[in-house]
């Protein structure tokens, strides 16, 4: 006999959650399907009393295993898991009514009641129990789940998870006795329709009821010790699954006096309902308990069209994915694309297309033109005149009947497509035009009036999707809590005049929900960023010695081959660099997190083999991925420095030997330009000889310094030294080893600077130099681009790995961004080239269009003292702030794309080359972009 007490009319179930990890997006999908059905029944009945469950599954094996892999106490590890589960659901706004937990005291004795009962009936008993057991899901299997090839007997075939064959001594339950009453119960007719929901998920139940007997619901207390411990029993403890599913029997008030029986609905994945529609009837019937009036099913969630794993690394985290969409915004998005007889497939840039086109564009813009002042008469409903014009409808029985059946799809798709009939109605009455016209006030009126029912009843309906959203909706209607049940949706659908001359809740620029942009850094599996870091200006000696052989980078480009001495980087110039990071971290990561799980592989950074770009590289990421900018996103693991300086976490820089970088190292062309630099030599000669002055002190410095007759050739080296001597601080690199000469006065320090400004005029402008130096490296980001930008439409093995990037990031010379710059026509071949200051930065930013055409942004940070990324101008694209569409970017910049030599194909098609290397000679020929991609890809797999 079952004892109810009154007051509870609906009561509606999410799963419990296992406690292994966190809530991932298919458990945030099933709660949404529950709490939507939850604030369905309330909206149609606002004044009976409801029961909505869900919590967090807290017991078993996976369970401790993961607490002891996080280092944790189990009690604490579940109680953070539980409250992340809580967090969720404040966060998205499901509002349960009761959340267990199941190590709950009330739980346990809710479970042991159960136990009892069960066994007092006869249907538990003792004995020995064998099977293919799966400690990965905690079950045993059937043979027939097993996979069919003899060498991998041992697998399951949906899973993949092992299983080994168990024989022990537990208590078992007498399942088979119940198995003719339960198919009973689901195929009687007329139940069956009601029983599982969506049908097409019985049959399964059905064949699974053929195949099963008996079932184990205890486990050794040795392999099993976090549990419920079986009554009167020390050495078993209750099977989890018989555990978790008297959850919902405790919620309702058992082994008390219960508060509503049997459950309206359980809410379920696909995965469980095995154990929903067979174990757990089972264990009811056994206990005199009636059965749940309905089983609703639905299906997995995929990424992008891959079933989600860690393993991957493709699993969607919710909280990281409403930083972007908002949370209302992913609750509609779930709720409108999620179709509980498929799987569903979940894409960043499909949500962004979708709220965008229905959010933000349809419902959002239908309110904004109906309520604005410039086509309001006042700040009122309008009256209408039903003669005038039929304006369109909202049927909402049929929203309804959709939602009755939790079809919140269909439902949803009815409301928006009346609202795009609407938008088209106002468009083509204009009213803004008819407020302009004083003998149009009677349609004017009866345009907005119908415009503004329509809004009010989707406004309604849209309640238990997007609750804050219709709540904005109905209060801009001046729509108050007690007229915004859904019987009030009759009396926006009748030609009454009940809302007439009501006051309008009139807001300027209401937002109703804000575009979201197509921002590729928006997008998983889909962002390109290039950044470019200038690393060169500090170059005295510094704590450089204490990281030489502790960076991260290709095994075989290691310490030894760096040039340690000149060059260096100093303190100050580290910590200038990390600066950078820290600035390029606060602009992308906190807006656009990596994946914790797989943050080593959407970096992809580059550097030369040598001692000042790798420790700037470094310094950048260090201040990248600093706790400031990316620790509140989560834990990951990333090398550590023992004598770095503290909290740097540098990620894997990935080099190319310092004499063949062709991309960040401007001698790597040096024999091809060798001629160019005579010749302009030749012009600084004909300089110094113009005045007699410089030629003498060309002649005392050239000797002093001891570069004689290559003076002029290493201006640079003799510039750069000088001016870190003259103007660094001695905290920031070795004072006493590196003092300024006397002989460097400050009338020779100032000529040395002019000289080297001059020298920079002749050598850095010349076309073909700039082609040279730096063509290969813009050659490179425009393919890179090309090749996101394939990924995106395409999935290719050959260019998966640039699915996952987000950020690509270089660090080279000063020389190299100087270049870029010019490229991007920001200096005149006539001016004096001034370098833009160390730890400068310029970033590639890839833009998506409503059209899905590619467009760049260029940002450019100027020196260490800059606190914010400028837009840059390229000279040739449109005007800023609009991007530079992809086809012009490139064709404004393909004249500085490397072109053949003859002589350097010959050198490429020798044998004598490594393979990788004559894929660099051919890029650097501007060869196919097969040659880019498979060096690089090369370089991924090496670290």
């Amino acid at each position: 006999m079952i004892l109810l007490h009154r007051g509870i009319s609906y009561f509606v179930t999410a799963p419990i959650y296992y406690a292994n990890s966190g809530p991932h997006l298919g458990h945030l999908y099933s709660s949404l399907i529950a709490d939507a059905a939850h604030r369905w029944f309330k909206l149609k009945n606002p004044h009976q009393l409801t029961l909505f469950s869900s919590g967090t599954d807290e017991h078993g094996s996976k369970v401790e295993n993961a607490a002891l892999k996080a280092e944790k106490n189990v009690d604490v590890y579940c109680s953070e898991i539980s409250s992340a589960y809580r967090e969720l659901f404040s966060k998205f706004g499901i509002e349960t009514t009761y959340f267990i937990r199941t190590v709950e005291a009330r739980h346990h004795q809710s479970v042991q009641q159960c136990w009892e009962v069960l066994r007092k009936n006869n249907f538990i008993y003792k004995g020995k129990y064998s099977g293919w057991y799966c400690s990965a899901d905690e079950c045993f299997y059937n043979e027939s789940d097993l996979c069919d090839d003899e060498t991998k007997s041992c697998k399951i075939t949906t899973t993949g998870h092992t299983v080994e064959w168990v024989v022990e001594e537990n208590y078992l339950f007498k399942l088979s006795e119940f198995l003719p009453e339960i198919q009973h119960w689901l195929q009687t007719s007329g139940m069956s329709d009601d029983v599982i929901q969506p049908s097409q998920y019985l049959p399964f139940v059905i064949n699974q009821l053929k195949q099963l007997s008996d079932v184990s619901i205890s486990r050794d207390r040795q392999r099993l010790s976090w549990g419920i411990p079986v009554p009167d029993d020390c050495s078993q403890t209750i099977y989890v699954w018989f555990d978790a599913l008297v959850n919902y029997l405790t919620v309702a008030g058992y082994p008390g006096q219960l508060c509503r029986w049997p459950p309206d609905c359980h809410i379920i994945g696909k995965d469980i309902l095995k154990f929903h529609a067979i174990l757990w009837p089972a264990m009811l019937l056994a206990a005199n308990f009636p059965l749940p009036k309905q089983i609703f099913c639905h299906g997995h969630w995929l990424s992008d069209g891959v079933k989600m794993s860690k393993s991957l690394g493709n699993v969607v985290d919710p909280t990281l994915e409403a930083q972007k969409l908002t949370c209302e915004g992913l609750r509609y998005f779930l709720l409108r694309q999620g179709v509980p007889t498929s799987d569903g497939n979940y894409s960043t840039p499909l949500a962004i297309s979708v709220l965008n086109d229905e959010l933000a564009n349809s419902i959002g813009n239908l309110i904004n033109r109906t309520t604005s002042s410039r086509v309001l008469r006042g700040d009122r409903f309008t009256d209408f005149d039903d003669s005038v014009v039929n304006g369109p409808s909202i049927r909402q029985g049929i929203v309804g009947q959709q939602y009755d059946k939790m079809q919140f799809s269909n439902g949803i798709n009815s409301i928006v497509t009346v609202v795009k009939k609407a938008n088209a109605f106002v468009q083509h009455f204009s009213p803004w035009h008819l407020a302009k016209d004083k003998n149009a006030n009677s349609l004017l009126d009866t345009v907005l009036h119908l415009a503004h029912q329509t809004l009010r009843t989707c406004g309604i309906l849209l309640k238990p999707v997007v609750p804050n959203i219709a709540d904005e909706m109905l209060n801009r209607l001046s729509v108050s809590s007690d007229e915004s049940n859904y019987s009030d949706c009759a009396k926006a659908a009748s030609k009454s005049r009940y809302f007439s001359g009501k006051p309008l809740n009139h807001q300027k620029d209401l937002i109703l929900f804000p575009r979201i942009s197509r921002f590729l850094e928006n997008c998983q599996l889909s962002i390109n960023r290039e950044m470019m870091q200038d690393a060169f200006h500090s170059c005295s000696a510094s704590c450089m010695e204490l990281i030489v052989g502790e960076l991260v980078n290709d095994v075989e480009n290691n310490a030894s081959t760096w040039n340690i001495g000149l060059g260096e980087l100093t303190k100050l110039g580290m910590r200038q660099c990390y600066e950078l990071g820290q600035m390029l971290g606060k602009r992308y990561i906190e807006q656009y997190p990596l994946f914790k799980s797989s943050i080593l592989n959407e970096i992809y950074i580059r550097s030369s083999d040598t001692n000042r770009t790798l420790m700037s590289a470094a310094s950048v990421m260090a201040g990248f991925v600093a706790s400031d900018s990316y620790g509140n996103h989560g834990n990951y693991t990333l090398p550590n420095f023992v004598r770095s300086p503290a909290g740097w976490n540098p990620l894997p820089i990935h080099t190319v030997d310092y004499g063949t970088d062709n991309l960040l190292n401007m001698r790597y062309h040096w024999n091809k330009t060798a001629n160019l630099f005579r010749k302009n030599f030749i012009e600084y000669d004909r300089f110094i000889k113009e005045n007699p002055d410089n030629g003498a002190k060309l002649a005392y410095v050239a000797n002093k310094s001891g570069f004689n007759n290559t003076l002029v050739k290493n201006m640079w080296i003799l510039a750069d030294v000088v001016k870190i001597e003259k103007e660094g601080s001695a905290e920031d690199w070795h004072s006493d080893q590196h003092k300024l000469p006397n002989w460097v006065t400050d009338e020779i320090y100032d000529w040395i600077q002019h000289t080297f400004k001059h020298w920079c005029k002749l050598v850095y402008q010349p076309d073909l130099l700039i082609q040279i130096t730096a063509g290969d490296l813009i050659f490179e980001i425009v393919d890179r681009i090309h090749q996101k930008q394939l990924s995106m439409k395409q999935s290719q093995n050959t260019n998966s790995w640039i699915e996952r990037i987000k950020f690509y990031s270089y660090s080279g010379h000063d020389i190299n961004l100087l270049f870029l710059l010019y490229i991007l026509g920001q200096y005149d071949n006539a001016a004096t080239v001034e370098y833009e200051g160390y730890a400068s930065c310029i970033v590639f930013e890839a833009w998506l269009t409503e059209e899905n055409e590619i467009e760049i942004k260029v940002f450019l940070r100027r020196g260490p003292n800059s606190t914010e990324f400028q837009p840059i101008q390229v000279v040739g694209c449109p005007p800023i702030p609009s991007g530079c569409p992809l086809a012009t970017f490139e064709n404004r910049t393909r004249k500085f794309f490397p072109k053949p030599n003859k002589v350097d194909v010959d050198c490429c098609s020798s044998a004598m080359l490594p393979l990788t290397d004559r894929k660099l000679c051919a890029l650097s020929m501007g060869d196919h972009f097969h040659y880019l991609w498979t060096s690089v890809a090369f370089d991924v797999s090496r670290s």
